[in-house]
C-alpha cells in the first residue's frame, strides 16, 4: 500500500534493548564525556515495535483467559491505557497464548494479535509494518516485525 509520505511522523522514542535471557527490554543508557550517562534516544521503529509486541494489552470481555481466570486483574492489561484516548489499548494480547496448543489456529492467533498490537504504531507514524508467524520448532512460534529496513524477532510459546 501506497502511503503520503508527507504525512510520516518521524519515529523518536526512548531506546530499549531485548535481553532474551530474561524476555524483557531495558531502557537503554548513552555514554556521555562526563561518564554519568544519558537515555538514549531511538530514531528506528525498533524502540516501539519492542514496546508494542511486549506489553500485555488488556484482554477483551470475549477472550478465553488462560487459566479461566474471572478476577478483574486477570485480564491483565497496560497501566498506561488510562492516558490514552477512550477505548484504545496499548500492547498485544499474545499473552492469551501461553496455555493454547501448537496447531495452526494458534499460529494464526499470533499473527492477528502481532497486527493489533502494532496498529496504533502503523496509524501514528503511517507505515505498513509486514508481520510473519511461524513455528521454529515444536511449542515456539517465532514473529517478525519490519517497517522502513528495520527488524524487529520475537517469540511465543504456547504449550
Amino acid at each position: 500500500m501506497m502511503r503520503d509520505m508527507a504525512a510520516i511522523v518521524p519515529f523518536s522514542t526512548t531506546q530499549v534493548a531485548y535481553r532474551a535471557s530474561h524476555r524483557s527490554c531495558d531502557l537503554q543508557i548513552a555514554p556521555t564525556a562526563a561518564g554519568r550517562g544519558t537515555v538514549a534516544i531511538d530514531t528506528t521503529p525498533a524502540s516501539e515495535m519492542l514496546l508494542a509486541a511486549g506489553t500485555d494489552r488488556r484482554a477483551r470481555a470475549d477472550d478465553d483467559l488462560p487459566g479461566g481466570g474471572t478476577a478483574p486483574l486477570s485480564r491483565r492489561g497496560f497501566q498506561g491505557d488510562v492516558y490514552l484516548p477512550a477505548g484504545q489499548r496499548a500492547g498485544s494480547r499474545m499473552w492469551l497464548l501461553v496455555r493454547a496448543n501448537s496447531t495452526e489456529q494458534t499460529r494464526l492467533n499470533a499473527l492477528s494479535y502481532a497486527a493489533e498490537s502494532m496498529a496504533a504504531l502503523e496509524a501514528r507514524h503511517n507505515v505498513s509494518v509486514d508481520i510473519a508467524a511461524q513455528y521454529v520448532r515444536p511449542g515456539m512460534i517465532g514473529i517478525t516485525y519490519a517497517v522502513n529496513g528495520t527488524r524487529v524477532a520475537t517469540a511465543v510459546t504456547p504449550s
